[in-house]
């Protein structure tokens, strides 16, 4: 297993790897690049994705860990949709959220907002996650496609002004 404890950063480079476990009780920043991790990520950390950065994540992910977005097409890929517990803040428009084990052939998303936060799900009939962000999200402004690789790409565009006052008068 790997531990970090304060700030790890990836600034150089294509693709770096961690080929275990990640025990994150600080920092992780993906600062250039793609930083793949193919284990668990556990502890009471943060994992920051900088300007169009990638961050890719092979096992679960516990609770206590927020991914950051940095607003300007940041990716998050996982592998392992349906065991991630983390959280999510700041995912906006240009950012994606790659689930790599969802069939778009098949998959549902649906967003029910839950005060300061929300959740996203997916289902394609075979898996299912549930995807907490941190703050105010739309239901309208999740879009969901084909990845190219077999999975299934999300992302988000907030509604208009107009559109959201639209729909909180047609209840």
């Amino acid at each position: 297993m790997f531990t970090n404890a304060g700030q790890l950063t990836k600034s150089g480079g294509s693709v770096s790897t961690i080929s275990s476990a990640l025990a994150n009780n600080g920092l992780v920043e993906v600062a250039a690049g793609r930083l793949v991790i193919t284990g668990d990520v556990s502890g009471r950390g943060a994992l920051q994705i900088d300007a169009g950065q990638t961050l890719e994540i092979g096992g679960a992910v516990g609770s206590q860990q927020t991914v950051g977005f940095s607003g300007g097409n940041d990716d998050l890929v996982l592998d392992d949709a349906g065991a991630f517990s983390g959280r999510l803040s700041n995912f906006g428009a240009g950012d994606r959220l790659d689930f790599t084990d969802f069939d778009p052939g098949t998959v549902t998303i649906g967003f029910a907002q839950h005060g300061p936060t929300g959740t996203l799900t997916l289902s394609d009939g075979t898996n299912e996650a549930q995807i907490t962000l941190l703050g105010q999200y739309a239901a309208s402004g999740f879009r969901d496609r084909a990845d190219g690789t077999g999975g299934t790409l999300v992302t988000y565009t907030p509604p208009s002004e107009s559109n959201l006052n639209l729909a909180a008068h047609a209840g």
